[in-house]
């Protein structure tokens, strides 16, 4: 992550660590216009309700003494002198207190340098903590699983076992422990991206999680804790918008005024407005339009995707077919607006085995070759059937098309294999996916 100081510039842990703050009052300063390696921190969490900061050559901030002078960061290991008590407020900004309990990390705006030392005593929130992926290419480069990793998590179809699934949607229900277990878990299997969303859900995933509602300000900051939490790791958020079943009136009466907020913003760098399945064609093409037309304005920094019900080919419902919009056209009307799609087969778990049948896995990988005449890939980047071949990322800039979910429902409902999930994954990208969210175990470029 990086960390913004009350006087707009970025922290920044001179050549990186290692100096030691009796000797280099500047050895923790804040008066970097840009955040890059030296501006770099891992913020570790103890599970006691402190935290630690990590330089970016592994060397731990150090309050000298506990507090009340200076900051080094020149320790090998946190120990008590480098955990500090976050406190955070409303709306993100956070204050970090040293061990002696009376001394908060500070920018000293008062001497010639603005230097980061452990002296200040009064109460007031004075850093931002600011994910490190800023451009819109690396957060595309989609690496997670939706619904097909495991862990014993509390909540699930399965809770306590093995064999449970690891949902990121369920962490705000959890204590922080589990969180933090999980969160590593997930990190372990080398993922990038989890899911998130969206914030009202009465029926709680059919019964199998709380309901919940975190549109109430309050309620709305602690969701975005566990996004904050996750996203210091190195996460990237693709959150689900729409609740199940919302128009675009509701949302924007009911959700607008909370994702406009600044941390809501840098929380959520990956956004699909209209949400998980708005249902089979029960969407028109305008609507599909609108939801992303809406996207774009709300979150004008954060790359804009689509997720549809399975084997659904177009962003069309209703009586578009009438009108004489077909997928070709929907998509042309559409694509201006969006980044990337999140492909939903069904193949696969509406299947007899656990293991994928070799039609299954043709025609899936099929999909995502631009060497296969009439593949998805070949329409977005050669223009097959009318497809249009730019979209959100510029002129001539096809959208990327990602595997998004071909075995959560299976390994959700049924418990079959989360290793035939990431080998699906894996044979994606080898056939030119441009990344993978239902699992897999190899990079995305």
């Amino acid at each position: 992550m990086h960390i913004k100081a009350e006087n707009g510039l970025f922290v920044c842990a001179e050549q990186g660590g290692g100096l030691n703050g009796f000797e280099r009052r500047d050895a923790l300063i804040a008066n970097r216009v840009e955040a890059r390696e030296w501006e770099t921190f891992t913020e570790e969490e103890h599970g006691d309700g402190t935290v630690s900061l990590q330089c970016a050559n592994g060397m731990y901030v150090c309050a000298e003494n506990g507090g009340g002078g200076p900051v080094s960061t020149n320790r090998s290991a946190a120990g008590p002198w480098e955990s500090f008590r976050r406190f955070m407020s409303t709306d993100g900004r956070v204050q970090y207190l040293c061990f002696d309990g009376v001394h908060f990390l500070r920018v000293r705006t008062d001497l010639a340098q603005p230097v980061v030392d452990a002296t200040g005593v009064a109460q007031g929130f004075t850093f931002r903590r600011l994910n490190t992926l800023a451009s819109l290419t690396e957060r595309a480069r989609i690496r997670g699983s939706m619904f097909t990793a495991r862990f014993p998590m509390s909540l699930g179809p399965r809770p306590g076992q093995p064999s449970n699934i690891l949902a990121m949607v369920a962490m705000p229900f959890l204590p922080q422990s589990e969180q933090d277990a999980a969160f590593g878990a997930y990190l372990d299997r080398g993922y990038t991206h989890a899911v998130s969303g969206p914030i009202v859900d009465p029926g709680g995933n059919h019964g199998i999680y709380p309901p919940s509602d975190f549109t109430q300000a309050d309620a709305f900051n602690r969701y975005l804790d566990v996004l904050e939490r996750g996203s210091t790791r190195g996460l990237q958020w693709i959150h689900f918008v729409k609740p199940d079943n919302w128009t675009l009136d509701e949302v924007q009466r009911e959700l607008e005024r909370l994702y406009r907020q600044p941390r809501a913003q840098e929380l959520l760098g990956l956004v699909i407005p209209a949400g998980w399945e708005p249902g089979r064609f029960r969407l028109t093409n305008a609507e599909w339009g609108a939801f992303f037309r809406w996207g774009r304005d709300v979150f004008p920094n954060s790359a804009i995707g689509i997720h549809m019900d399975p084997d659904q080919d177009a962003p069309a419902g209703g009586d578009d077919d009438k009108r004489g919009i077909n997928n070709a056209q929907a998509w042309a009307n559409v694509t201006g607006d969006l980044h990337f799609w999140l492909v939903q087969n069904a193949g696969y778990t509406q299947g007899p085995s656990p293991i994928a049948t070799p039609e299954f896995v043709r025609n899936f990988t099929d999909q995502f070759n631009v060497r296969v005449r009439g593949s998805l890939k070949d329409r977005f980047v050669n223009g097959y059937a009318g497809w249009p071949t730019s979209s959100a990322w510029g002129p001539g800039q096809p959208i990327k098309v990602i595997a998004g979910e071909y075995a959560a429902f299976a390994d959700f409902w049924r418990d079959w294999p989360e290793s035939e999930a990431r080998r699906l994954g894996d044979l994606a990208i080898a056939a030119g996916a441009d990344g993978y969210l239902d699992g897999g175990t190899v990079a995305v470029s």
